[in-house]
C-alpha cells in the first residue's frame, strides 16, 4: 500500500514522513557500498529524511544531494532529464553543474502526480540515479527515468 497523505486546504497528494523512511531505508539496501548521502523532500521541498552511508564522507556530498533535490523541486522533473531539455533547448549550462542523481517522484503511473524528489550524491551520476529509482519503486512509487532497455545494458 502506498502511504501518502492529503494535506488540509489543498486537494493535492505528498509524501509522508513513513514513506520517505521507507524509501531511505530502500536505498540504502541498493546502495552498492558507496559512501555519500540520501535526501528524500516532498513536492514543496521540506526535507523528510536524510542519511549518510558509508564513512568518509566528502565535503561535496551533501550541498551535491540538496543541490540535484532543488532541480527536481523546481522542475517536477529528475535532474539529468532536465539538464538534457535545457541543453536541447540550447540554454548556456556554464552555471549548471552536470547534477544526474536527483529524481522525481510520482504517485501515478502517468506521472501527473508529482509528490517529491530523492537525490543520492556518493557514486558516478548513473550509480546515484539508479539507487534513487530502486529506491522509488520498490516503495510502490513512479518516477520519469525510463526504464533500461537490454540494448541500452549491452
Amino acid at each position: 500500500m502506498v502511504t501518502l497523505e492529503r494535506s488540509g486546504l489543498i486537494s493535492e497528494l505528498n509524501l509522508s514522513v513513513g514513506k520517505a523512511v521507507e524509501m531511505r531505508d530502500n536505498a540504502l539496501m541498493f546502495n552498492v557500498g558507496l559512501t555519500g548521502f540520501i535526501a528524500i523532500a516532498d513536492r514543496k521541498g521540506m526535507l523528510l529524511s536524510a542519511q549518510v552511508t558509508g564513512d568518509g564522507l566528502s565535503d561535496m556530498n551533501v550541498p551535491l544531494a540538496f543541490a540535484k533535490l532543488r532541480i527536481v523541486i523546481a522542475a517536477r522533473r529528475s535532474s539529468r532529464l532536465q539538464i538534457e531539455k535545457m541543453t536541447k533547448a540550447g540554454i548556456n549550462l556554464a552555471n549548471y553543474a552536470d547534477l544526474g542523481g536527483g529524481v522525481a517522484i510520482f504517485a501515478d503511473k502517468d506521472r501527473r502526480e508529482f509528490v517529491g524528489a530523492v537525490a543520492f550524491s556518493g557514486g558516478s551520476e548513473e550509480q546515484d540515479e539508479q539507487i534513487c529509482v530502486n529506491a522509488i519503486e520498490t516503495s510502490g512509487l513512479f518516477t520519469d527515468i525510463p526504464p533500461k532497455t537490454e540494448e541500452a545494458s549491452s
